[in-house]
């Protein structure tokens, strides 16, 4: 991306384009990259965390083998249910911005 803009032609692009439209576009799209790689972060890590709660569990006490998959479900389904909620609040909060 930097690459490209930078090494653009010079009557085709940066004189077209001011300087400061040209870095604002780099710096959002660099803000969306870190944006990503922290999320994916995020998941990771609490992806990895669950998996090792649920060994220690399993290897404290047998028994939860057997309370794993429900409590999974219940899981992904409070995830599906806050994914939409979250999707309602984001629009609601887009709404009460151009207001």
């Amino acid at each position: 991306m930097i690459y490209s803009r930078t090494h653009a032609p010079i009557n085709l692009f940066h004189d077209i384009i001011p300087i400061g439209q040209i870095l604002n576009r780099l710096i959002h799209d660099l803000e969306m990259c870190q944006d990503i790689i922290w999320r994916f972060n995020t998941i990771l890590v609490s992806i990895i965390g669950k998996i090792i709660s649920f060994y220690a569990c399993f290897m404290e006490n047998r028994e939860t083998i057997y309370a794993a998959p429900v409590i999974i479900l219940v899981a992904i389904l409070l995830l599906l249910y806050f994914i939409s909620a979250g999707r309602d609040l984001y629009r609601l909060n887009g709404l009460q911005d151009l207001q």
